[in-house]
C-alpha cells in the first residue's frame, strides 16, 4: 500500500491548515510519579512539576494512570502513596491546577481507566482482592465532583478494568483478564457484554499489553491486547458484541498492542504496542497490514497513550522512558517524528481538548 502523508511546516497549505485547527487544542498527559505533560500542538511537550496533583507522592511511585476530557474539563485518575495504594481521583480546567475529589464508597486501590459520554464520567478499578468476585467502577455525578462506588457484580475474574469508553452515550469497559461489560445509564448498572471475550478465546491475560476497547467508525468496537499465543492482535464488531472477528498479527511472540485509536479524518485504524510495534488497518480494523516498526531507530519503547485531533487527524502517541510521537493523518511507517525530554518517566494516558 502507498502512503502519503501532510507536511506540517505552517507555510505548506496542509500545514496552515494543520495550525488553525489545532489553535485551540489542549493535549494533557500522565504518567508515572505524579507526572503530567501539556502541549498546544502535540508535536511539543512541557513536562510539569509533579507536585499538582494533591495527596499524589510522586516520591513513594504514585502513579497516574489515565485521564479523560469532557464538560470543559480533564479528569485523571490514579494511585495515591505508591502504585498500587490508595484511589486518587483529579479534575482541571487547563491541565496544571488540579482538583482532588474522594473516592466512592471508601475505596482505597487504585483506578486504571476513565472516559466521559456526555453526562458523566466513570472510572475503572480493581477487583476486591482476595475474593476476586466483584470489579468496581467509580461514577461520577454532571460536575465530576461526587463519585460513587458502583460494582459490575459477580465476574469470579481477577484483574482490573484496563479501559473504558463511550460510543453514542453508553460506556464499554473491559477487563485485563479479558473480559468486557457494558452500561447504557451513566454507569449506573453494567452487565456482560451478549458475546463474552473470555469464551472468544482470542486474548490472553496480560500485564503488559492488558486487553483494550476502543471505538471505531459507527457503531464499531474494536478490542486490543496480545493474542492467547502473546501475539498481537484485535478483534472488531459491528453489532455491539453480539459476534466477534479477529485479526491476529504477524508480529513476534511476547509483543502486544497497547494503545489504539480509529482516525476519523483518515479512515485508518491505528494500534501501536511493545517495541515500538506499529499496526495499520486502511479499513478501519477489518483488516490487519503486516505489523512493522514504527520508526527507524525506535526499538525499546512500549507505546501506551494514543489519541486522534478530529479536526486535523494528528496522531499523538506516548510511552516509556517519556517518549512522544506524532504522525499526520495516517500514521504510516517512517512518518513518525519522534522526541523525549530527556527524563525517565513512563507516559500512561492522553487526553485531549480539541
Amino acid at each position: 500500500m502507498k502512503f502519503q502523508e501532510n507536511s506540517l511546516d505552517p507555510s505548506s497549505p496542509s500545514g496552515f491548515l494543520f495550525s488553525l485547527l489545532s489553535s485551540e487544542s489542549l493535549y494533557v498527559a500522565v504518567g508515572a510519579n505524579c507526572t503530567s505533560w501539556t502541549s498546544r500542538d502535540g508535536t511539543n511537550w512541557n513536562v510539569q512539576p509533579n507536585t499538582l496533583f494533591p495527596n499524589c507522592t510522586g516520591s513513594g511511585g504514585a502513579t497516574i494512570n489515565a485521564v479523560a476530557y469532557g464538560n470543559g474539563k480533564f479528569v485523571a485518575v490514579g494511585s495515591l502513596t505508591s502504585g498500587t495504594a490508595g484511589c486518587g481521583i483529579w479534575s482541571s480546567t487547563d491541565g496544571r491546577k488540579w482538583i482532588q475529589s474522594t473516592c466512592g464508597g471508601g475505596m482505597a486501590t487504585p483506578l486504571h481507566s476513565v472516559a466521559y459520554n456526555g453526562s458523566n464520567f466513570v472510572a475503572g478499578a480493581e477487583d476486591n482482592y482476595p475474593t476476586f468476585a466483584t470489579h468496581f467502577i467509580q461514577q461520577s455525578d454532571a460536575t465530576a465532583s461526587t463519585w460513587t462506588q458502583v460494582s459490575f457484580g459477580a465476574t469470579a475474574i481477577n484483574g482490573f478494568v484496563s479501559s473504558v469508553i463511550s460510543v453514542g452515550g453508553t460506556y464499554y469497559a473491559t477487563i485485563s483478564t479479558v473480559d468486557s461489560f457494558t452500561s447504557s445509564n451513566n454507569g449506573g448498572t453494567w452487565s456482560q457484554f451478549s458475546s463474552s471475550l473470555t469464551s472468544l478465546g482470542a486474548y490472553a491475560s496480560s500485564t503488559s499489553s492488558p486487553l483494550k476497547i476502543t471505538a471505531g467508525s459507527g457503531s464499531r468496537l474494536i478490542v486490543y491486547g496480545t493474542s492467547s499465543t502473546f501475539i498481537p492482535d484485535w478483534s472488531y464488531t459491528d453489532d455491539l458484541g453480539v459476534t466477534w472477528t479477529t485479526r491476529t498479527s504477524t508480529a513476534g511472540a511476547n509483543t502486544g498492542f497497547n494503545a489504539a485509536v480509529y482516525n476519523p479524518v483518515s479512515s485508518f485504524f491505528v494500534a501501536l504496542g511493545t517495541t515500538c510495534l506499529l499496526g495499520l488497518s486502511s479499513t478501519g480494523g477489518t483488516n490487519m497490514d503486516p505489523p512493522t516498526n514504527m520508526q527507524s531507530g525506535c526499538s525499546t519503547t512500549t507505546w501506551n497513550a494514543l489519541v486522534v485531533n478530529p479536526k486535523s487527524g494528528l496522531l499523538v502517541a506516548a510511552g516509556t522512558n517519556e517518549n512522544f510521537a506524532y504522525s499526520p493523518l495516517l500514521g504510516a511507517p517512517g512518518s513518525w517524528t519522534i522526541s523525549t525530554t530527556g527524563n525517565t518517566n513512563t507516559v500512561n494516558s492522553i487526553a485531549l481538548r480539541p
